[in-house]
């Protein structure tokens, strides 16, 4: 691909001003640390136009997620293929892909500055590639660079890609926000831009996908890596399997959930539009499971006996599982397998050992990725970035712990968050709600049964007769069949029925949105009990979930659980190759299960990697630092809690009571029975 809108924007800039301004701007998004002359051979260089500009790679793998980025090690500018393609046929696109192109053009010449236009080096303190991108366009007023600003070729032809003002101003406006331009995304040389396989904020997202990306060196092969992430995939969505979300055993009342076989089926049929509808991705009781803490490195603290209802659910807590391992300062929960308790470490190993012994296989792949999923969590779901901190010497960071221990040495506890049926109401009902909506705003396809018409189908038949009698439910599939068949010729009346069934599938967002608001107040309660009571050792989730990409530790998180599962990659496939034996990848997974305090800065010590990027981070993110102070944090935690209930409230109130809505059903099924 070849692109130069984003120098020749920067060009016109620098004819335009005298040099004192244009260098004054410059400071502004590249940094006052620069010596003046390294400005000054940059504004020669484009009043001249012998700037070096860099090359820019389509590639379909190594951006961790993201849309672009720029490798400065390389001079690169790397490209999402699939976002070119799309660009092809949608403005839209098109314009996110200039606005990605100019970001990563200002990275290439901040690279320029510190490295070769002077040897300052590192790196600016906000995001000097978004920072350009702004400021170009809003405060400098370069012209939109709406003309073809990219092509490249494809099977012998050129293709020339444009966009439109309108496009490229919302496309600038949505990747530039000032918390996107304070926010540097980097992973080792590579500078990021657009929203990564996360939580979907631009330049900083990670998501489980995401981070085994890291496998690229040992699985090149996207495919393996896609089957891999099917079993991480797995275990993320085993918690929608829940007795909080779970209708119990001979209930009559939908407000209380729908049973576990309606969940497995309705995620089945998420697994397929996600992976594609083959056999190895399908979702089975069997593959899923249920939530179960040592999974996920959840702290059981709280959770009772729900085995009556389904034999798969865990037993009552016990005070001894929670309780702190004295040869480790962690609770026993994690590692500590001394016990009669399940662990993390014992459901790795178990894993993995299912995985080296099947095989390079789809099945082993995706044992293995239960085993990545459970490694990664260990970064996201505790305290155990905090504590790495601490370590290094930043003291102000709030350990959530309100004492040290003296096991083994003097050391603040590491936990995890407890995720009861609060956290799982009111955060997985919501996930799985917005799941849902998403998928019913699916665009419909003349012909095909929507993905919002599967779950509805599924969870109709899942609603008591008491509530809704099963021959609407039945008039309701014979009228899909129909839809299906008939709407191949008549398109439009097909559109119709769809959003039929889009009015429908507001039941199941109804019920999970209900549920999560009835239950928004406990979480509250929890958190308060940690942060007031200093002989409490369990914070909750949400307190601690590094998942989100809001969290001043996400990148961190998420750069630390990348190197983990590389050297477990590493080491799996030697062990398929019969270059090494299991109990080889059980120790390479095992030795991150560990306190910070006892990992050793020497050669000796395989962890010790971990220090150098902790260090790096903390030394480039003083601002980010000051947010994991315990002020900060307890402000922060309930601002955030105070704007997801009304986000709570807000749907809720769009969807009302299932029992009201449920009436609404049952009038429209009545419509359209004489349509069917």
């Amino acid at each position: 691909m070849e692109s130069d809108a984003a120098f020749k924007a920067l060009c016109a800039v620098a004819a335009r001003w005298p040099e004192t301004s244009f260098l004054s701007k410059l400071r502004v998004v590249f940094g006052s640390d620069l010596p003046t002359a390294a400005y000054q051979t940059l504004r020669r260089s484009l009043l001249d136009k012998t700037l070096e500009l860099p090359r820019v790679e389509l590639v379909t793998s190594g951006l961790m997620g993201h849309e672009a980025g720029y490798d400065n090690a390389r001079r690169v500018i790397m490209v999402d293929r699939q976002l070119v393609s799309l660009a092809e046929r949608d403005k839209s696109k098109a314009a996110t892909l200039l606005v990605a192109l100019v970001e990563e053009f200002g990275h290439h010449v901040d690279n320029l500055l510190r490295t070769g236009f002077s040897r300052q080096g590192g790196d600016g303190p906000r995001d000097e590639g978004t920072e350009l991108a702004f400021t170009l366009y809003t405060q400098w007023q370069a012209p939109t660079p709406t003309t073809p600003f990219a092509t490249y070729t494809r099977a012998g032809r050129t293709h020339r890609l444009s966009t439109d003002t309108a496009s490229f101003k919302r496309a600038l406006r949505r990747h530039t926000s000032e918390q996107d331009r304070a926010d540097d995304a980097k992973a080792g040389p590579v500078q990021f831009f657009g929203a990564g396989r996360g939580h979907g904020k631009a330049g900083k997202s990670f998501g489980h996908e995401s981070i085994e990306d890291a496998l690229e060196s040992s699985f090149p092969s996207r495919e393996q890596r896609r089957q891999i992430y099917f079993g991480n995939w797995l275990r993320d969505y085993s918690q929608a399997i829940d007795p909080a979300l779970i209708r119990p055993a001979g209930s009559k009342n939908i407000s209380e959930g729908f049973t576990r076989d309606a969940l497995t089926r309705v995620l089945d049929v998420l697994a397929r539009e996600e992976f594609g509808n083959v056999p190895m991705f399908a979702v089975t009781p069997q593959k899923l499971g249920v939530y179960r803490p040592e999974e996920h490195i959840d702290n059981p603290h709280g959770i009772e006996d729900k085995s009556g209802d389904d034999k798969d659910f865990r037993k009552k807590c016990t005070e001894a599982e929670v309780d702190i391992d004295k040869a480790t300062g962690m609770l026993n929960y994690i590692a500590n397998r001394k016990g009669s308790w399940a662990t993390s470490s014992a459901y790795i190993e178990q894993e993995l050992c299912a995985a080296a012994s099947i095989g390079n296989t789809p099945e082993g792949l995706r044992r293995l990725g239960h085993a990545l999923h459970t490694l990664e969590d260990f970064y996201a779901h505790s305290n155990f970035v905090e504590l790495l901190l601490i370590k290094l010497g930043y003291g102000d960071v709030y350990p959530w712990a309100h004492r040290k221990f003296p096991v083994p040495t003097p050391r603040y506890p590491l936990v995890t968050g407890k995720f009861g049926s609060n956290d799982i109401q009111v955060s997985l009902a919501y996930v799985l709600n917005e799941n849902l909506t998403a998928k019913a705003g699916k665009k419909y396809v003349a012909g095909e049964r929507s993905t919002s018409a599967k779950i509805l189908l599924i969870l109709a038949k899942d609603i008591p007769p008491e509530e809704l009698d099963p021959k609407y439910v039945r008039m309701y599939e014979r009228y899909l069949t129909f839809m299906e068949e008939f709407s191949r010729e008549n398109p439009r009346l097909g559109k119709a029925l769809d959003d039929v069934s889009k009015l429908l599938s507001a039941l199941p967002n109804s019920i999970l949105s209900s549920r999560a608001k009835n239950h928004a107040t406990s979480v509250t309660k929890s958190q308060q009990e940690f942060l007031k009571n200093p002989a409490f050792l369990h914070p909750t989730h949400s307190q601690l979930a590094k998942d989100h990409d809001d969290h001043p530790l996400h990148l961190l998180a998420a750069t630390l659980a990348m190197g983990a599962v590389r050297d477990v990659g590493c080491v799996m496939i030697e062990v398929w190759k019969k270059q090494r034996n299991r109990d080889d990848v059980i120790r390479e997974a095992l030795k991150y299960l560990v306190h910070p305090e006892d990992i050793q800065n020497t050669a000796k010590d395989g962890r010790a990697w971990i220090l150098k990027p902790t260090l790096q981070w903390a030394k480039a993110n003083p601002k980010q630092l000051q947010l994991l102070q315990k002020a900060a944090i307890i402000n922060r935690q309930f601002t955030e809690f105070e704007h997801a209930q009304a986000k709570l409230r807000a749907h809720h109130e769009k969807y009302g009571e299932p029992e009201e809505l449920l009436a609404q059903v049952r009038g429209t099924l009545e419509r359209a029975q004489g349509w069917a």
